[in-house]
């Protein structure tokens, strides 16, 4: 299988000790090279999605809240909402097969309506 990883850029927030902590769990940590800020784009973008998305509609009361949260609105973004750049198809879709037309459109609720999605009925 391959290994996780993960993209920083060399902020001193990011020690080595976070470092070393982030690569003993099995992570590959990835440094952006040195002044190329624009290297770390896509990743701020999908931040600053995930932040809409999830994270600034609630207040979290534990850990695992948070961590549950954050799975469903990862789950979202990669198997449910549509990309512009994959002509408005998810990046891991579902289901591969095109819907039925013939059945009607319904919502479905994510955490409690925070987030919405619409698909075909079954």
């Amino acid at each position: 299988t391959k290994a996780a990883s993960i993209q920083m850029d060399h902020d001193a927030i990011f020690t080595g000790h976070f470092r070393k902590m982030l690569a003993d769990t099995g992570l590959d940590v990835r440094l952006t090279p040195r002044r190329q800020p624009w290297k770390n784009g896509h990743i701020e973008r999908f931040i600053q999605t995930l932040k809409h998305l999830v994270l600034r509609k609630f207040i979290f009361q534990s850990e695992n809240a948070l961590r549950e949260a954050i799975q469903v609105g990862l789950r979202h973004y990669n198997q449910e909402r549509p990309h512009q750049s994959l002509g408005n198809r998810p990046p891991k879709p579902l289901s591969g097969s095109a819907p039925d037309t013939s059945k009607p459109i319904i919502r479905v609720d994510h955490l409690d309506g925070a987030i919405h999605h619409y698909v075909r009925a079954a």
